[in-house]
């Protein structure tokens, strides 16, 4: 197991240094006091200003070079299981808004340095053609 985690602590090392630099991609927490990121996924969220569209116009742009890519986080009071009892929509603005601007990269054990930086490059171009940000 602990091989494991260090492959892909490798892999989420290599996403944070070539995404460090880009100014509106906020970055998974790498590392904290109280114990060990277990990677499971690697979850960028986009700047606030960036809204749900958008996020959709760079996935589309990511599918469109091969890269796929997930929306990962969804309120649990958008889940459909839940729909008859939550609030409606707009009523919780904080996690509607980072919902809308979260983003799943490609993350598995054996992704390799050439599709690390395949997909950063991408995702780089992709924010620059909807936003005009890299």
């Amino acid at each position: 197991m602990d091989a494991i985690l260090k492959v892909r602590e490798k892999v989420a090392w290599g996403y944070h240094r070539r995404l460090g630099q880009i100014s509106s991609v906020q970055l998974p927490l790498q590392e904290f006091s109280e114990g060990r990121v277990s990677w499971f996924v690697y979850v960028v969220r986009l700047t606030e200003g960036i809204v749900a569209n958008q996020r959709e116009a760079i996935i589309g742009k990511l599918a469109e070079r091969g890269i796929e890519t997930g929306r990962y986080f969804a309120p649990i009071h958008q889940q459909p299981a839940y729909r008859d009892l939550a609030p409606p929509r707009g009523s919780l603005p904080i996690a509607e808004s980072v919902a809308g601007r979260t983003l799943a990269l490609p993350f598995y054990n054996r992704i390799t340095d050439a599709r690390l930086d395949t997909v950063c490059e991408a995702l780089k171009e992709s924010l620059r053609e909807v936003i005009g940000d890299t």
